[in-house]
């Protein structure tokens, strides 16, 4: 299954985001790989990109003193089916 067509489904099955509105993003999408150690978003930087994890780990931090970190771990696209 192709990389947009994996998206497509997350996003129907997570978000409820029929045919019609998700062609209208596929212009937008672009496939962008990570190296270990480098940011999605550097420190400071206002994030003005959405990002859809097809393999790996993704963390998030927040930077309150009173929060710890959190880890979003990828799963694979299967995960998704079995949700309405």
């Amino acid at each position: 299954m192709a990389d947009i067509d994996l998206l497509r489904h997350a996003l129907r099955a997570f978000a409820d985001i029929d045919e019609d509105a998700f062609s209208l993003s596929i212009p937008y999408w672009q496939r962008k790989q990570y190296k270990k150690g480098e940011f999605y978003n550097e420190y400071k930087n206002v994030c003005k990109h959405l990002g859809f994890i097809l393999d790996g780990v993704f963390r998030a931090y927040h930077v309150k003193f009173i929060m710890p970190s959190h880890s979003i771990i990828s799963r694979p696209i299967w995960v998704f089916r079995d949700h309405p």
